[in-house]
């Protein structure tokens, strides 16, 4: 990231702490960190477009490595990263090519060693491996992990161990295309996408572990926003702005709308042209919805918009209500925001 779409995105974050922008492009790290009993922390981190992270610290003469995956937020001058257990850890972003380590109370410091960490000219992806859990599909050829740790919803590549996972899915899944909770040890990677240009992180499987029927990820520590107050389910929310776009009333046939089953876990709503079913899980601030399927009709003005919506509702990570309005978030990113419909 050059110096000015780095002094932009700080400006952003400032104006709006709650929930800051995420990169427009992923960035790594890296420096050699003071250590007391060491010669030193040789320190890698990674920053991606989705709000995650990878981190790996290595203990230069000790052989030892840790390597963890979190959320990170921007809170203005202050990276912000929010790993396993609830663990922080803060850096204040010193200039376009330069984040400082802070301590646990996010101040400087105070010592003349070295606790900078200097952006890489290129984007590095760090691919030791680490234990990985997460609700597991697949479908039509295509497989796709939501990570617990970080509700990111990647590809898995089909090498490694990936045909025991699926062995494992395929007798344990309670319906065909349901996700099932999956632990294993796997590393990332950097692949082309199946579809048009570019490339998108990959799951790798190196060692399966086991498959865990009826089970889901646990809530995710909080991370960016208080809990809201209420829940969205019991009501139906009708559709106001979609990835930041306002939405009109419907296609001529009936908004687009959102409702949340209390005690069933089912969804129903419109995409404006279909009808809409599945399930979801909701805890605090967090929500995944799954299992979407629609009534099928042909949608003449909205087939677009009803893929999108489908997409945005599948990717979905967490919510909060303010003055009477749903938003919905994957990861960092508002993508979904509704208005509490009036019941006849």
């Amino acid at each position: 990231m050059n110096a000015i779409a780095l002094s932009l995105l700080l400006a952003l974050a400032a104006d709006s702490p709650a929930r800051p922008p995420v990169l427009p492009a992923p960035e790594s790290y890296s420096g050699t960190l003071p250590c007391a009993d060491c010669p030193g922390i040789k320190a890698t981190l990674n920053l991606l477009t989705d709000g995650s992270y990878v981190s790996r610290m290595e203990y230069l003469e000790r052989r030892n490595v840790l390597v963890e995956i979190g959320e990170f937020v921007f809170d203005r001058d202050r990276l912000v990263l929010h790993g396993g257990a609830g663990a922080t850890d803060l850096y204040r972003v010193v200039d376009s090519d330069t984040l400082r380590r802070l301590d646990a109370q996010g101040r400087e410091i105070e010592t003349k060693l070295n606790y900078d960490s200097k952006r890489d000219p290129e984007f590095r992806l760090i691919k030791d491996p680490l234990r990985l859990s997460g609700m597991f599909v697949t479908m039509a050829d295509a497989a796709s992990i939501t990570l617990c740790r970080t509700g990111q919803r990647l590809p898995v590549a089909t090498e490694g161990d990936y045909l025991a996972l699926e062995r494992e899915y395929t007798a344990k899944r309670p319906d065909p295309g349901a996700p099932l909770l999956a632990v294993f040890t796997g590393h990332l990677v950097d692949r082309p996408k199946a579809e048009g240009g570019g490339t998108q992180i990959t799951v790798v499987v190196d060692r399966f572990e086991k498959a865990s029927p009826g089970d889901s990820c646990p809530p995710r520590p909080e991370l960016q926003r208080k809990p809201a107050a209420g829940t969205p389910a019991g009501k139906t929310w009708t559709l106001a702005s979609l990835r930041g776009r306002p939405v009109a009333a419907g296609t001529g046939r009936q908004a687009v709308s959102l409702r949340l089953e209390v005690g069933s876990h089912k969804v129903s709503g419109s995409t404006g042209c279909n009808r809409l079913t599945g399930r979801y899980e909701v805890s605090r601030d967090s929500l995944t919805i799954s299992s979407l399927a629609t009534s099928r009709m042909a949608c003449k003005d909205g087939a677009d918009r009803e893929r999108v919506y489908l997409d945005v509702l599948r990717d979905v990570t967490g919510w909060s209500i303010s003055r009477e309005r749903l938003t919905l978030y994957s990861r960092n990113e508002a993508v979904a925001e509704f208005v509490e419909k009036d019941e006849d």
